[in-house]
């Protein structure tokens, strides 16, 4: 039953955003599958756990859409691949090189036009401490070490989405307002080389479309981002009120 549910408020959020998009991606927040294997889930099958999440990427395909897992640790990385998912999201930061320990599942992945969405951006004090240089060198290590496994460094980023390791549930909301500031940097890390980090583009290509982005805290837990697009496109300088041509997204929350 809940398999089903979830694989319904897959579909429903697909239906909801495609007016606004050509392809839609439905991500998949996996929060457990890193204790998968572990005393605590040993009467847990790996197949049954293949077949769930097969269910669902299923549902998201149904709508024309792309299926993509976040998983919020390190996990056995082919269980995603197996289930058909199109993007695996994983914490290249703390993580990058175990995904080179299924270099036959990566193969699969790319063959069918996969991608892997490299998480190398911290969320976690240790930003603080990162420069977009720093970030690269870390991605190219782990991407390097993927490529050690007998798979095309080219093709390896040719298929690559760079993200957030994680959500930014833990941050205050001013600084969480601040992702979205090109170029802003961290006291700590202003004089480190790089040119800072956000979600500048985020927020500018909703505003392009008349709408805006708020960030901030979930009364939930985690973080919790409000997109609101204006069911028509809102000339510059112009507000528009809130009726019913109004489209108020659902709030995206990590």
């Amino acid at each position: 039953m809940i398999i089903k549910a979830l694989a319904m408020k897959c579909r429903w959020q697909i239906q909801k955003f495609q007016p606004y998009a050509d392809k839609i991606i439905c991500f998949i927040d996996e929060p457990i599958l890193s204790a998968f294997g572990s005393s605590t889930y040993v009467s847990v099958k790996r197949t049954d756990v293949v077949d769930h999440l097969t269910e669902v990427v299923a549902a998201v395909h149904a709508d024309n859409a792309l299926a993509g897992v976040h998983c919020c640790g390190n996990t056995e990385w082919s269980i995603l691949i197996d289930a058909g998912v199109d993007i695996v999201n994983f914490d290249a930061f703390q993580y990058g090189e175990t995904i080179a320990m299924y270099p036959a599942g990566i193969k699969s992945l790319f063959a069918r036009g996969g991608c892997l969405a490299w998480g190398v951006v911290p969320t976690s004090p240790a930003i603080r401490e990162q420069s977009v240089a720093s970030l690269i060198t870390q991605l190219e290590k782990v991407m390097d070490h993927l490529a050690s496994k007998g798979i095309d460094k080219q093709l390896i980023a040719e298929q690559a989405i760079i993200t957030p390791s994680c959500g930014t549930g833990s941050m205050e909301p001013a600084d969480a307002e601040r992702v979205f500031d090109r170029f802003w940097r961290s006291p700590s890390a202003r004089n480190a080389p790089g040119s800072g980090l956000g979600l500048s583009i985020v927020a500018q290509t909703i505003k392009s479309h008349g709408g805006w982005v708020k960030a901030g805290h979930s009364a939930e837990g985690g973080a919790e981002f409000i997109i609101r697009l204006p069911g028509q496109a809102t000339p510059p300088g112009e507000e528009e009120d809130e009726d019913e041509s109004t489209v108020l997204l659902p709030k995206i929350k990590s």
